[in-house]
């Protein structure tokens, strides 16, 4: 078994992994959009790893070392638009809107009708005389510029989130982009033909580190269980504290009047119970409600606030997390906008 197969097929059993942990994780939005980016990533590294075992027995210039390369698109062209979509869900809408995502896919989907009828067009993947086969037209000017444009957008997004959100979320973004980053500078490098194991593809190789970075930020960073960003800035100017929980109600992110209550709230996804035991024991046992819960409990020592806890769910599944908005003055009836709906 040659050194390709074993880098190729670790690749793969890591990204399985990581899907199986995210599988596991809280049902928020942003799983929800993770997870087809997960799985084409799967089918890349499974194409690679075919195509490494069939050179390993002698077929990687017959038709089965052809199909596989052909196939490897599927993943090749859709991870691009699955990673906007996930960076949507995460740090903007909570996910895009069918249209759009339809609209974003259309290249891909292209590039991956050519690379079934390939080598007969010619236009993706083109047959020399002595039968190598090489990269056409279609690949140079449009499946890599487009792709490379929609990872950095993706990427932007994400560094632009990690500048100005809480410490959690900082966190949590700065391991994402550590993770999408390697398989792209293998994948520059693939590109430029500079791989020092041959057979080795450098942007499949680069998929263990990045789920090894993505298992550490789900394990450690609470990854994925955040509400969407647009729904937490609708809190962002309130006059009340604001706290985002997840759903072991740990403090992931606040607002500026939380921040300035309970300066300590961003210290690692501190749970509840630490901040504002009374609240915490107040509430306990009541989170289970599908409405919003209000309770009167103490907040700091000598100060009595109306506390409201809202459960944020995906569609009718349990509640992924919740939104806790504090009344200083004690007037209760605290409105709370409405969870935004999936876009699933």
């Amino acid at each position: 078994m040659t050194a390709a197969v074993v880098a190729h097929a670790l690749a793969l059993a890591s990204v399985c992994a990581l899907g199986w942990r995210v599988l596991r994780t809280d049902p928020t939005p942003a799983r929800t959009w993770f997870l087809p980016f997960v799985a084409v990533v799967a089918w890349w590294s499974f194409t690679a790893t075919a195509g490494a075992l069939t050179a390993a027995l002698g077929g990687a210039a017959g038709t089965w070392g052809l199909l596989w390369e052909r196939l490897a698109f599927g993943g090749a062209a859709l991870a691009p638009v699955a990673w906007l979509a996930f960076v949507d869900a995460f740090i903007g809408h909570g996910g895009p809107r069918r249209a759009r995502a339809a609209l974003l896919a259309l290249v891909p989907l292209v590039t991956i009708a050519l690379a079934l009828a390939e080598p007969r067009v010619g236009w993706l993947l083109v047959a020399d005389a002595s039968g190598a086969v090489q990269r056409g037209p279609w690949f140079w000017w449009v499946h890599v510029p487009y792709g490379y444009a929609l990872l950095t957008v993706g990427a932007v997004i994400v560094w632009r989130g990690a500048r100005a959100r809480s410490m959690t979320v900082r966190r949590q973004l700065r391991w994402l982009l550590v993770a999408v980053s390697v398989p792209i500078v293998g994948n520059l490098l693939d590109l430029a033909g500079a791989r020092p194991v041959p057979g080795i593809q450098l942007t499949v190789v680069g998929f263990v580190a990045a789920t090894a970075a993505l298992a550490f930020a789900i394990t450690a960073r609470r990854f994925l269980r955040l509400p969407p960003t647009s729904y937490r800035e609708r809190w962002a100017a309130a006059v009340s504290p604001v706290l985002f929980l997840d759903a072991e109600w740990r403090v992931l992110d606040r607002n500026a009047a939380a921040a300035r209550l309970l300066p300590h709230a961003d210290d690692g996804a501190p749970p509840l119970g630490r901040l504002l035991p009374s609240v915490a024991a107040a509430l306990r046992g009541r989170e289970a409600t599908d409405g919003p819960i209000e309770v009167h409990a103490p907040t700091l020592p000598g100060r009595a606030a109306a506390v409201t806890l809202e459960p944020l769910r995906e569609g009718s599944r349990p509640p992924y997390g919740y939104v806790l908005v504090v009344d200083p003055a004690g007037a209760g009836s605290t409105a709370l906008t409405p969870a935004p709906p999936s876009r699933t």
